[in-house]
């Protein structure tokens, strides 16, 4: 039975300056307090090798809350990697959690999932106890070489399976935005090209240089790895979702691979346009002792590409409200005969919602979208729809499944409809999201469009993406 660690690192420090620095997040105490108080000196630590073991579905071992550096690899250089994230979880008096992110946004930080809750019993850690520090590769900077932030709200992926480790994501939101430059995230299908097996990639984080270090990392570290094929990380890294996860290691001398601490680290690889970097997953679990001679794996960033971005936009800070600009002094103006009175032009008629089922045109693929309104016009109670998405490597999937009722519906405001519609775990699909964005013209018509987010349970199908544009009439 394979044994796995999550890369993520438990530390009981008796040194005061970076319990303070916690501290002082926990009572609200602002970026630049939380900042002075972490100071250059690194905190003493025990043995990182103390894990928490729980049996998996399928019988898979996870190790849990294992801390990591990169193994085998190389420093960073000043002012390289600048998206990259420290992360400070105070998960009791004390007892720090570390892990690495990696800046999506001002103020969203990405990392794995199993960063943010208590692996045993599920429940999500609290936003209030993480510092995040950005701005340098060295998280234990000084206060005016770094930037600390303090976390107002944690998401952690919905597809994340925790008897599987896979879909292994969490979302930070930042409750002081950071100046750090984002990394933008892999997207299926543009990016396909560089996550296939055989292509290079980078391996990224704080976490251990060997296993059972007990001294925190205080410099970012590196280290090359190749993608590998997932018959391989099928044999060589059980029990591996192809659909969510990829496997690295460093053919042929396997002298590299990642260690408690690095979990929600990247893997960085060169966009296929050769100019940049682009992330293509996040470091979820290792196995053993951090064996190199075995695979690290990673969460598919193109798999929850989607998600994140949705998350992104949800909590973008308000634009600057821009300073006021001083009134000009008044001028005196000559007489001029009054202007004659226009009538004000009348406003806009707002099309009703009209009550009834709309349904899509024929079509000759088969698609047909149903939505129907209950009779005062204020709510969606019914939307159907049979369409096709597109997965990978080819394959396509139908929907045809129907959501809302009079008990359950949606609320049509502006003549508008926004809401997300779940894809159920089933015997083909492992789960996903549906978007509904739906807006009334008048005429007895609307148009819509759902933006599909699904998995399925077909090794080589996996991910399912697309959006359908439909109009409809009563």
């Amino acid at each position: 039975m394979p044994q796995t660690s999550n890369s993520k690192a438990r530390r009981s420090t008796r040194l005061a300056s970076f319990a303070v620095a916690l501290a002082a997040l926990s009572l609200g105490v602002g970026a630049a307090a939380i900042a002075a108080a972490a100071t250059t000196q690194a905190p003493h630590s025990g043995k990182s090798g103390r894990h928490r073991a729980n049996h998996s579905f399928r019988g898979r071992l996870l190790t849990a809350r294992a801390h990591a550096a990169i193994i085998g690899g190389e420093a960073a250089e000043s002012g390289t990697l600048p998206y990259l994230a420290y992360i400070i979880d105070e998960v009791g008096e004390e007892d720090f959690l570390l892990c690495t992110g990696t800046v999506l946004s001002t103020n969203v930080i990405l990392t794995a999932g199993h960063c943010g809750e208590n692996e045993e019993t599920g429940v999500p850690d609290k936003p209030e106890d993480f510092a995040v520090v950005t701005g340098n590769v060295e998280w234990s900077a000084p206060a005016a070489e770094k930037q600390v932030s303090g976390v107002s709200q944690l998401v952690i992926d919905p597809g994340y399976l925790r008897s599987y480790a896979a879909g292994d994501a969490a979302l930070l939101v930042l409750s002081t935005p950071t100046t750090a430059p984002i990394i933008p995230l892999a997207t299926y299908p543009s990016d396909a090209g560089i996550i296939e097996a055989g292509s290079e990639g980078v391996l990224v984080g704080w976490g251990e240089t060997f296993f059972g270090q007990e001294e925190p990392t205080l410099r970012l570290r590196w280290a090359d790895t190749v993608v590998q094929r997932p018959a391989y990380c099928e044999a060589n890294a059980p029990v591996f979702l192809s659909s969510e996860e990829l496997c690295v290691i460093d053919p042929p001398g396997d002298e590299t691979g990642a260690c408690h601490g690095d979990s929600g680290g990247p893997l960085l690889s060169v966009a296929p346009s050769g100019s940049g970097l682009v992330e293509t997953g996040v470091i979820s679990h290792v196995y053993g002792e951090c064996f190199t001679t075995k695979p690290t794996v990673v969460t598919r960033a193109d798999s929850l590409a989607s998600w994140a971005n949705k998350w992104i936009e949800a909590v973008k800070p308000p634009p600057p409200v821009p300073p006021p600009v001083p009134a000009p002094a008044p001028q005196p103006s000559p007489t001029a005969a009054p202007a004659p009175v226009q009538p004000a032009p009348a406003a806009p008629v707002i099309p009703p919602n009209l009550p009834g089922v709309y349904v899509t045109p024929r079509s000759k693929r088969g698609q047909k979208i149903t939505a129907q309104v209950a009779g005062d016009g204020t709510y969606l109670v019914g939307i159907t729809a049979k369409v096709t998405v597109n997965c990978q490597h080819g394959y396509t999937f139908e929907i045809d499944n129907s959501w809302l009722s009079y008990a359950e519906p949606a609320s049509i405001t502006n003549h508008v409809v926004m809401t997300t519609l779940e894809a159920e775990r089933s015997r083909y699909l492992e789960g996903g999201t549906i978007d509904l964005w739906l807006q009334f013209n008048g005429s007895n018509a609307l148009q819509g469009r759902l933006h599909i987010h699904i998995r399925t349970k077909h090794s080589r199908a996996g991910l399912c993406t697309g959006t359908v544009p439909f109009k409809a009439i009563e």
